[in-house]
């Protein structure tokens, strides 16, 4: 008879504290929030001098790039990101704050030709592209084609909002 009782009780107790608990938004068991990181690296030249990587970009037919291993700009200088509907596909729009932008168009004003290799860190981590400097990218909107599919695309950026979004929350 005992034994019942104490069975009784123990139910008895839970239920508060599980309405408790339920209360408690340190206990949010919601699905946490996907975040993206983004670095962009300089193509550079093999010297011992210089630390630097060679980096394979396009996972279907890879070519590679010799960057350097300090990117010049990563997810905290970001302003925002998008996914640009174009004629035949897609591209990523990274729009970068007043310190990005004066950054960017220094970089790309001082090295025509050569690669910026983009990095992103999701729930793995690669290469997703290498466009070519073509001219002075002034604005701060670096736009490139991504090696990846739409989802995945869609995916990164909305990683790179959050983290924008939080980046601003903090400075606050």
């Amino acid at each position: 008879m005992m034994f019942k009782l104490s069975r009784y009780n123990i139910y008895l107790l839970s239920l508060p504290l599980a309405v408790l608990l339920s209360g408690c938004s340190s206990f949010n068991l919601s699905k946490p929030k996907e975040a993206a990181i983004i670095e962009l690296h300089l193509e550079s030249v093999k010297d011992a001098m210089y630390d630097v990587q060679t980096v394979p970009v396009n996972r279907q037919n890879p070519f590679y790039v010799t960057v350097s291993r300090e990117a010049f700009l990563n997810s905290g200088d970001l302003e925002d990101a998008a996914v640009v509907d174009e004629l035949g596909g897609f591209v990523i729009r990274l729009k970068f704050g007043s310190k990005g932008t004066q950054l960017l168009s220094t970089v790309s004003a001082s090295n025509p030709g050569k690669h910026i290799a983009i990095f992103c860190i999701t729930d793995s981590s690669r290469w997703l592209a290498a466009p070519v400097i073509r001219k002075q990218l002034a604005d701060g909107n670096l736009i490139f084609t991504p090696d990846a599919s739409r989802e995945e695309a869609d995916k990164i950026v909305k990683g790179l909002k959050e983290v924008i979004k939080k980046i601003k929350k903090d400075s606050l």
